[in-house]
């Protein structure tokens, strides 16, 4: 019994100890990792908005629970970026960052955070195969584009967007989360102006 005691109290320590270190460290590194995840976010902000001189992500806007990243060029708002995910993606939630003109034009769109599987859904990200996919989405207005899922059948979806062989769930969801974010923008962009 004595010595299951010593084991208690032993382990008892050494997870106080452990305890205490992890806090002492996550303190130090906060600012660090919250600046780094501002820079990831001012990253995907940039990659979709229209050559601007402002810092985006300290001019911002805040409707129905979204933040507007808003773009300007000598005091003019130039861009409007704002991210909408997607939950139907194969592996979860699809997040994308999209970037308007003041019209609503989208000007581009860049995939911000997926869990989607690598080689597959994940090529909706890739550089040989993401970039040629992302650019099929630029100066679209509403009604959004839909998918086409092939050359052979384009008529399943009704859009204009090219799917990525072997992966069509994937973008399907990267679709639906343009569709919805246009639609969103055409509901706010009265009190963005």
């Amino acid at each position: 019994m004595r010595d299951i005691s010593r084991l208690v109290i032993a382990l008892t320590l050494v997870c106080v100890v452990a305890a205490a270190a992890l806090a002492v460290v996550d303190k130090a590194t906060k600012g660090a990792r919250d600046n780094q995840d501002r820079l990831a976010n001012l990253e995907a902000i940039n990659a979709v908005l229209p050559e601007h001189d402002n810092e985006p992500d300290k001019d911002t806007k805040e409707l129905e629970g979204v933040t507007f990243y808003l773009g300007k060029k000598d005091g003019q708002v130039v861009g409007i970026a704002f991210a909408q995910v997607s939950p139907k993606g194969y592996s979860g939630d699809i997040e994308v960052m999209l970037g308007v003109n003041i019209e609503g034009e989208l000007y581009g769109i860049d995939v911000v955070k997926h869990m989607e599987t690598p080689g597959l859904g994940a090529k909706i990200d890739s550089p040989e195969t993401g970039n040629k996919f992302k650019n099929q989405f630029f100066a679209k207005e509403r009604p959004a584009p839909l998918l086409i899922t092939s050359n052979i059948s384009p008529e399943k979806d009704g859009g204009e967007i090219q799917a990525i062989s072997g992966a069509t769930i994937s973008p399907r969801a990267v679709c639906e989360a343009v569709r919805s974010g246009l639609e969103l923008f055409e509901r706010v962009k009265a009190q963005i102006r």
